[in-house]
């Protein structure tokens, strides 16, 4: 039977605030919540990856929430029902001070209560890079499809156009961000590829410069970075290396980390076959709760 794309395969629950807030330079960022149930044990923020938005992770939301954690998710500027020109960036900043902005609303909703990150792909660069500039930190990271290894992918010819090209037009539309190799699951992967909040064309040059010159920062920054890590990946993640997610483990600090690596899956852990996806949510109920309780 065909699936049917006209609307999500999952849907998480419905969620008690869909609101927009004002990010960096006067961004409106959109974001929603969900309560959890029963008494809240911590608060968990959700940064999605690029060309994503905080309706693609229902399986996630359906988890924290069923185990007493109040879940918060944005889009970024660019991205979903975010304002900003799609898949633009002027500085990578922009995007860590937004998750500051997050920060802030987010604990203003659950003010007494441990909260945690949850970021994924270009989001765990957002994330990571929140940390190296020594925000207020979170009780814990989890980062899923971290991507420090980005345009290892690309030719070098394209990376070198791209960045020439960034200082003189930089909205041109220049790298396309692949889509293929997102989850096995051939139900969420339909829906996917109709998603309406997906831009689906080129990010401009200006992002993948900033993106780049980012992530050759942040590589060497990665020993600062000291909060408790559950890093996850998809041994066959074929849009960001896994070695970015090993790398991550061997140089950061942090004194409590824990590296998962799942065999044979793609990039979105979370969105995968049900075997990696539920042993993904699982893993990440039993750290929560740990760290929640000390």
């Amino acid at each position: 039977m065909q699936a049917n794309v006209s609307r999500p395969p999952y849907a998480p629950p419905e969620p008690a605030i869909r609101d927009q807030i004002i990010g960096a330079e006067g961004c409106p960022l959109f974001y929603q919540s969900w309560d959890p149930v029963g008494d809240a044990r911590g608060l968990v923020l959700i940064c999605p990856g690029i060309d994503d938005h905080s309706d693609r992770y229902p399986h996630l939301v359906q988890t924290l929430t069923q185990h007493g954690y109040a879940t918060v998710a944005y889009d970024h500027r660019g991205n979903g029902r975010s304002g900003g020109t799609r898949l633009h960036v002027d500085r990578f900043d922009q995007y860590v001070q937004d998750l500051a902005t997050m920060r802030q609303q987010a604990r203003a909703l659950w003010p007494d209560l441990p909260w945690f990150l949850f970021a994924h792909s270009m989001g765990s660069t957002v994330a990571l890079s929140y940390l190296v500039q020594e925000f207020l930190p979170p009780n814990g990271l989890i980062s899923s499809g971290t991507a420090l290894m980005v345009g290892d992918g690309f030719s070098p010819f394209l990376l070198t156009l791209n960045r020439a090209l960034a200082g003189i037009f930089p909205r041109l539309r220049l790298v396309s961000l692949p889509r293929e190799g997102i989850s096995r699951d051939e139900a969420w992967m339909a829906w996917s590829n109709n998603d309406p909040l997906v831009v689906r064309k080129p990010g401009t040059a200006r992002l993948g410069t900033e993106l780049l010159d980012t992530l050759e920062t942040l590589r060497d920054h990665l020993e600062e970075i000291d909060v408790p890590l559950l890093i996850l990946h998809g041994t066959a993640d074929c849009l960001i290396d896994p070695e970015g997610a090993k790398l991550l483990y061997r140089t950061a600090k942090s004194p409590d980390k824990t590296l998962r690596l799942y065999e044979g899956a793609y990039h979105e852990i979370v969105n995968d076959l049900p075997d990696t996806s539920e042993a993904a949510l699982k893993e990440i109920a039993i750290w929560l709760d740990r760290l929640s309780q000390s």
